[in-house]
């Protein structure tokens, strides 16, 4: 069995599940994540799994074409994540003490693969992710600067510095 974590701010094919589901039998101690796509340029990819910092998840120059299968990641956002349940028996749940917004995924899936686990993104079908919708302070917002010097005490911005330390 496994748990599909997606984000309320995210739209995605209809073989999406079926790809993700393939690919999680084909790769059994795997976490699988998703190849995430702009949604204002489908064709550039936003995240493929290669940064272990969520502080570095942009790929503004990486097109999706030629991108197939499954590619290893170094960390996995809970954006679009399939997680074999036996995961939570062996590591537990989202820490959302230390990170209550931001980066308890990415923490989760260096937790699983420090426990053994393989992380994948599969890059078969891709999550198109509405930019406009993420925290403030964020680099694909132009907030001024008083929301983005407030956004490092903002609990719900990536750049909250109690979470930023933790990580």
């Amino acid at each position: 069995p496994y748990l599909l974590m997606l984000n309320d701010d995210v739209e995605f094919d209809s073989d999406y599940l079926s790809s993700m589901l393939r690919h999680a039998l084909a790769h059994p101690d795997s976490l699988i994540g998703s190849l995430a796509v702009y949604g204002e340029d489908p064709s550039r990819v936003f995240w493929c799994g290669k940064a272990a910092s969520y502080r570095q998840c942009r790929y503004d120059y990486v097109r999706r074409e030629g991108l197939a299968g499954c590619v290893a990641a170094e960390a996995l956002p809970g954006r679009g994540m399939l997680v074999p349940t036996d995961v939570f028996r062996r590591i537990g749940l989202f820490d959302e003490k230390a990170f209550p917004q931001y980066a308890a995924d990415f923490d989760f899936s260096l937790r699983a693969r420090k426990a053994g686990y393989r992380l994948l993104c599969c890059c078969d079908t891709a999550l198109v992710v509405s930019t406009s919708q993420t925290g403030p302070g964020s680099v694909y917002r132009s907030d001024p600067l008083r929301v983005f010097l407030r956004s490092f005490w903002h609990v719900r911005s990536p750049n909250y510095l109690p979470a930023l330390w933790r990580f």
